[in-house]
């Protein structure tokens, strides 16, 4: 802990097992050295099909080898997926499902409305510790997610904000607004995935997984007009230890919005990706994250905590 971080004595470390989680192939029952259950269809989901605790998982088109979307939940896998996922989207029938209650249903609907798949899913349930089952399970998430970038080229169709092309989005329920599939020759936005960073040095070298880092500026009001005013990548550091990994529209506002919670000797250095789509910084980010788990078995202090 630092003595002058005004969260120190709140904070954990969660740890991560990597060595035993580097089992390739998306589909399989060992994918990242979890114990996946078997594929089960989504009209086959019923109550008491999936466990009634926390965990990761996984979707994909049936019978299929890449996956569509990747997620986890600290409450229960048989709420999340079954109650919120599953009947969302079967329950939809011609209409787009709207952003809430998960956002997947609206993008896997799209998918099937123009592709014609249909889905199954895998569960990898996990006994963690309450305090810190929310942030080791949005870990994982990462980790998966960049394990799953590495192998594949790309990022899953319906994670990081990747949607169909030809269609629209809903909006949350309470506005009433459902996406829709675009007249012929439209389209809402390219379904273009950044490529994967592939590890490269130590988290804090200049060139961390191949990122041309700007130099450390300390994490201060009058030194915040030395980074860009742009779109871009960013970690924050204390010392030589990365605390923070981040993607921001704006890092110098973003910066700004850190300097409360920040220690005294916090740094941060940038990488500025103007006009870069949101989803390929989400995408960055969630490398950066990923393979610091991977080199380090932890995630970043204070990485996945609100009051940051």
């Amino acid at each position: 802990m630092h003595p002058s971080d005004p969260l120190s004595g709140c904070i954990s470390r969660p740890v991560f097992d990597v060595e035993l989680h580097l089992a390739p192939n998306p589909v399989s029952s060992d994918w990242c050295g979890f114990e996946w259950t078997d594929w089960v269809g989504f009209s086959e989901v019923k109550k008491g099909i999936l466990p009634e605790s926390p965990g990761l998982y996984r979707i994909r088109p049936t019978g299929g080898k890449t996956l569509m979307y990747v997620g986890q939940t600290s409450r229960t896998l048989d709420r999340r997926v079954r109650h919120e996922l599953v009947r969302t989207y079967l329950s939809s029938g011609d209409e787009m499902p709207f952003n809430d209650p998960h956002t997947a249903a609206q993008s896997l609907w799209a998918w099937n409305d123009a592709e014609g798949w249909e889905y199954e899913c895998s569960v990898a349930p996990l006994s963690l510790p309450a305090e810190d089952a929310r942030r080791v399970l949005e870990g994982w998430e990462a980790f998966a997610l960049w394990r799953y970038r590495l192998e594949t080229g790309e990022s899953t169709l319906c994670n990081h904000g990747r949607f169909h092309p030809r269609y629209t989005r809903s909006r949350n329920k309470s506005t009433g607004v459902r996406g829709r599939r675009l007249d012929a020759g439209q389209y809402a936005d390219s379904l273009s995935s950044h490529a994967p960073l592939t590890l490269s040095g130590n988290p804090g070298d200049d060139g961390w997984m191949g990122v041309p880092w700007s130099r450390r500026i300390p994490l201060r009001r009058d030194a915040l007009s030395g980074l860009p005013d742009g779109s871009g990548l960013y970690c924050v550091s204390a010392g030589d230890e990365i605390v923070y990994i981040g993607e921001s529209a704006d890092i110098r506002k973003r910066m700004g919005q850190h300097l409360s919670s920040a220690v005294d000797s916090a740094c941060v250095r940038s990488f500025s990706m103007p006009g870069s789509p949101r989803r390929h910084l989400l995408e960055l980010e969630n490398d950066l994250i990923g393979a610091f788990i991977e080199q380090t078995g932890s995630l970043p202090l204070y990485q996945f905590m609100n009051s940051f």
